[in-house]
C-alpha cells in the first residue's frame, strides 16, 4: 500500500474503537510506508485477521509481523469464497484488489470484483465497514457500482490516491444499529 493510501487508512482507523476485529483482505506487497497494514492496525490495538490469497503470502504476512514486533496478527490464506470466517465476523474489512502485475490470480474483470465484494459484505457485520483499494485502472464509478450491486452503502466518495483509487463503503440493512 503506497504512503497517502495507508495515511488515510490509519487516520480513518484512529477513529474506530480499539479492540475491534478487522480483516485485511489481500496482500499489501509494498514496504513502502512504516511496514504492513495487518502490523500497524495491530499495533493500534485491533483484533487483526490477514487473509491473502495463498498460504505462501499469508506465511510472508505472518513473518512480516513478527518481524516488526507487532501484537499477533491471525494470518490464512483463501483464495476468494473460501474465508474461513463465520458471516458478520468483523467490524472492518480492508480490501486490497490485486494489480495485474501481482503474483495474485487475476482479480481483474468487473465480475471478480463484484465476487470480492460480495465476500466482503458477507464477513462484516451490519453496520459494519469496508475499506476498498484497487488499482488505478478500476474507475471510481466503476468501484461505486460494484460496491452498489454486492449491497455496500457508499460512506465516502472513491477517488484517485497515487496508484490506487480508494472507497469506504459500509453494511447496511434493516438491523444496522446506529
Amino acid at each position: 500500500m503506497d504512503a497517502p493510501a495507508l495515511n488515510h487508512l490509519l487516520r480513518t482507523m484512529a477513529a474506530v474503537a480499539p479492540s475491534r476485529r478487522v480483516l485485511v483482505r489481500g496482500t499489501d506487497v509494498e514496504k513502502e510506508a512504516g511496514g504492513h497494514v495487518p502490523s500497524a492496525l495491530a499495533r493500534m490495538g485491533f483484533e487483526v485477521h490477514a487473509a491473502p490469497w495463498t498460504d505462501d503470502e499469508a506465511r510472508q504476512v505472518h513473518r512480516a509481523a513478527a518481524e516488526g514486533e507487532a501484537p499477533t496478527v491471525y494470518t490464512t490464506g483463501a483464495p476468494v469464497g473460501a474465508l474461513p470466517y463465520p458471516e458478520a465476523h468483523f467490524a472492518w474489512v480492508i480490501v486490497q484488489v490485486p494489480r495485474p502485475d501481482e503474483a495474485a490470480e487475476a482479480l481483474r474483470r468487473r465480475a471478480d470484483l463484484r465476487a470480492l465484494l460480495a465476500e466482503a459484505r458477507r464477513h462484516v457485520h451490519p453496520g459494519g465497514w469496508v475499506f476498498v483499494l484497487a488499482p488505478a485502472a478500476v474507475a471510481p464509478d466503476a468501484l461505486d457500482e460494484v460496491a452498489a450491486q454486492a449491497a455496500l452503502a457508499g460512506a465516502e466518495a472513491p477517488e484517485r490516491d497515487g496508484r490506487r483509487v480508494r472507497g469506504i463503503y459500509r453494511r447496511v440493512e434493516e438491523e444496522t444499529v446506529p
